[in-house]
């Protein structure tokens, strides 16, 4: 209940952040988006990541109004980097949706007034959609998701790869209700894999048949030594992200990353 109230006067005194972390062209070492990553700084407890509160706030509705916040500040951010960074194509940001979220009866107003506010092209909003929310709720999911293509938006699945059941569920509805998403998010366990004998790569093999076959992108997360990155490319893995590009930044810090980064390029 304290941690529920805390929230409340989180969200009144602005005291949520988003630190961003870039998503990175394996061939030519360029950001191509950020994903939005939201933090807490707490007055007494300092810097708070996700786990230690996103489930309370999932349980109590909260997340709602608190991912409304975080999908203005992002488009917002977003558009002007744009602006400052004449990037082609111009850099997206990736924002996660929660099972509640998703599933919000105000969620396509709610994203049709934050793209007109901001003046964000829809198509470089990418919104995140775990793979058990999808492939458990698939009737719900798929509604939701014709309805946010609809308006423009990217859409991608993100831990994917986590069973080989689920894997075949979302092939299925794919290929055979919804149409493609856009991307498939690798989940990290499996690019952390490659480091050694890695069980889960007929897994791996499938996601990129997958992918090749429906004409979607895949991202790996969790990228974190140069070997790994080899090993992506030979798997024909066009993106990825993790802490050998950059551990999450501030905004304030993503003009330097990016010109460090083009520098290395």
């Amino acid at each position: 209940m304290k941690l529920e109230n805390d929230l409340r006067v989180a969200l009144a005194n602005e005291e949520f952040r988003i630190h961003y972390q870039p998503i990175v062209c394996l061939e030519t070492n360029q950001i191509n988006s950020f994903e939005a990553l939201l933090r807490w700084q707490h007055p007494t407890r300092g810097l708070l990541w996700p786990d230690e509160f996103l489930p309370v706030a999932e349980e109590t509705g909260l997340i709602v109004p608190i991912g409304e916040w975080v999908l203005r500040e992002a488009c917002n951010q977003t558009q002007i980097w744009q602006s400052e960074f004449l990037l082609k194509p111009p850099l997206t940001v990736s924002v996660n949706l929660t099972n509640k979220q998703l599933f919000h009866a105000d969620l396509m107003e709610t994203i049709d007034q934050i793209l007109q506010e901001t003046n964000l092209n829809a198509s470089s909003l990418r919104l995140e959609i775990p793979e058990d929310v999808v492939t458990h709720n698939a009737e719900r999911a798929g509604s939701v998701f014709v309805q946010l293509k609809t308006l423009g938006l990217q859409v991608q699945v993100d831990h994917c790869g986590l069973s080989d059941l689920s894997l075949t569920q979302l092939y299925q509805l794919t290929r055979l209700k919804y149409g493609k998403f856009d991307s498939l998010k690798l989940d990290c366990s499996l690019v952390s894999g490659l480091d050694g004998n890695n069980p889960n790569l007929e897994i791996f093999h499938k996601i990129i048949a997958i992918t090749q076959e429906l004409g979607m992108g895949m991202i790996a997360t969790g990228v974190e030594t140069k070997w790994q990155i080899d090993r992506l490319k030979a798997l024909k893995c066009l993106y990825g992200q993790g802490y050998f590009f950059s551990k999450p930044v501030e905004g304030c810090k993503v003009e330097t990353l990016i010109g460090a980064m083009s520098a290395q390029s």
